[in-house]
């Protein structure tokens, strides 16, 4: 096939934007025609759709018919790309106009870009978004994995890299089937490689993860084999906070039952799992302190649900002070961190802002052992004891002279 004759006229030099004079090489030929190419797209927000993508496949096929693969083009025009490029940026992008729609050549082209990139993605292809997302292709068709006859057209992996978007809707239609689409799916994978096989992996485990489906669903016993119970009890966790609304503190409620369920499932797990998977929950609580203090809305007793996922979580050995620290770490130690919060909340206000809700909750749930280990100014600790109504903060603080004096004094409302 031959490039479009307008094409070839900007080659031949005319115009006043015409690129520089071509030299008599292969290589500055294809690659003035690809700049050109991308020049004039640029330049045309909207047009013929089908012009430009025609002639997007006409250039590709051209140079991979000239040196026989992506790989040897990308050597030979080696001189033509910048640092770190595979490909010079003209004819990358003239590439990615090529990959656009299904045409007979779609196949070869997008096996030659994942050749290219090894298999291991590329920045570059992070610019296929914004060509897809272009008005003038809106109406174009986007290709397909699948076939109507359940035929798979392409090697996932290479499909996935430049349709990745199309790829995760067939994939996510198949699994809405339940047992049938899933099975379907799977039923594909001998004819996959492996890296097409862990995609779907992870596609379809995350979609049971975060679809909180049941532990006896169908689906999920089909899939157990390529479940990490870890990752699976991480997305337990962080559906505890999906919608912070729900942290409402009532018996059979929803936010209740996800928690019941989650340390059900945690229970489950060694030890060495369990703290593992419990560091979902120190990346939520961070979290809602890095909001800047941001209001959660009209949730019902937040603290009192988070103190209760505290003490859950206690029961597995989780210490939140050391979990926290590290975010703090500008501080002296743990004791420092406890005064802080300390000064930063007022107890039994209701607040639904969201760093004071965290604060509280800590200071109400954590171990009351090891609030007595750390260094902590004895008023501090004992408006805390007080707050908690701790019994045993109160007799620690008794068995010093400063501490008896502060405990008579809240004893006569001083």
């Amino acid at each position: 096939m031959k490039v479009a004759e307008h094409w070839k006229q900007l080659l031949q030099g005319s115009g006043p934007d015409t690129v520089e004079k071509i030299q008599d090489t292969p290589e500055s030929l294809i690659y003035n025609a690809c700049r050109s190419f991308i020049s004039q797209c640029n330049r045309t927000h909207e047009g013929d759709a089908l012009s430009i993508l025609q002639t997007a496949e006409n250039l590709a096929e051209q140079i991979l018919n000239h040196y026989g693969s992506l790989r040897q083009a990308a050597i030979a025009l080696r001189a033509h790309s910048s640092p770190g490029e595979r490909l010079p940026e003209p004819v990358f992008n003239t590439f990615l106009y090529a990959t656009v729609r299904e045409h007979e050549t779609l196949t070869v082209m997008l096996d030659e870009l994942h050749e290219l990139s090894e298999g291991k993605g590329w920045r570059e292809m992070s610019s296929m978004d914004s060509v897809l997302l272009e008005p003038r292709f809106h109406s174009t068709p986007r290709p397909t994995l699948w076939d109507d006859a359940g035929v798979m057209k392409y090697n996932p992996a290479a499909f996935n890299n430049v349709h990745g978007t199309s790829l995760r809707k067939e994939t996510l239609a198949m699994y809405q089937e339940g047992v049938s689409g899933v099975s379907r799916l799977l039923s594909y994978y001998p004819q996959m490689d492996e890296q097409s096989r862990r995609i779907f992996d992870t596609l379809l485990v995350n979609q049971v993860y975060y679809s909180y489906l049941p532990d006896d669903d169908p689906v999920r016993r089909m899939l157990a084999d390529k479940l990490d119970p870890v990752e699976d009890a991480k997305a337990r966790i962080a559906g505890l906070f999906n919608d912070t609304l729900e942290l409402r503190n009532e018996p059979g409620g929803p936010f209740l039952m996800r928690l019941e369920a989650c340390f059900d499932f945690i229970g489950t797990l060694s030890p060495e799992q369990a703290l593992s998977a419990l560091e979902q929950l120190t990346d939520a609580l961070v979290q809602m302190l890095d909001m800047g203090g941001s209001d959660l809305g009209n949730p019902v007793e937040p603290v009192a649900c988070i103190i209760k996922v505290l003490h859950k979580a206690t029961d597995h050995g989780y210490d939140i002070l050391k979990a926290l620290y590290p975010t703090f770490k500008y501080m002296v130690d743990q004791g420092e961190l406890v005064e802080r919060m300390f000064r930063s909340t007022t107890f039994g206000k209701k607040t639904t802002n969201s760093a004071k809700v965290v604060m509280e909750a800590v200071l109400l749930a954590v171990d009351e052992q090891k609030l007595l280990s750390l260094t902590i100014d004895k008023s501090v600790l004992s408006q805390i004891a007080q707050a908690r109504g701790s019994d045993v903060l109160r007799k620690a603080l008794l068995k010093s002279s400063t501490g008896r004096d502060i405990i008579f004094g809240q004893d006569l409302g001083l």
